[in-house]
């Protein structure tokens, strides 16, 4: 709630709404609405975008804790001023288009 109302792109209010949508009738602790709630060991390497005014950002720093404590390679790339998926402004945005070959070279290096 700390980054609530500079998320342009997450508010409180549609996030409560687009939650209850998600999960139905599923307990919001189900690991199926959230890794956060998951038994993490054995995944592959991860890389964690996030934006450090997203409303949720938080999740973003614990599910790179809980990664590491499952014993998962991670890499967590917090973009300083920057919202929840800036990622899709790419063409507009010169962090988004970094936020991409960042990935590609991520998924190349698992490749190697």
């Amino acid at each position: 709630t700390t980054h609530a109302a500079r998320d342009p792109m997450l508010g409180p209010k549609g996030l409560k709404r687009w939650a209850a949508a998600y999960r139905a009738a599923t307990p919001a602790g189900d690991p199926r609405c959230s890794p956060l709630h998951a038994d993490l060991r054995g995944l592959p390497p991860v890389l964690i975008q996030a934006g450090s005014e997203e409303g949720r950002s938080g999740d973003s720093l614990a599910l790179e804790q809980r990664l590491v404590a499952a014993g998962v390679s991670v890499r967590l790339h917090m973009a300083e001023g920057l919202w929840h998926v800036y990622q899709i402004h790419t063409g507009v945005l010169p962090e988004a288009d970094q936020a991409l070959r960042d990935m590609a070279a991520f998924l190349a290096a698992i490749e190697e």
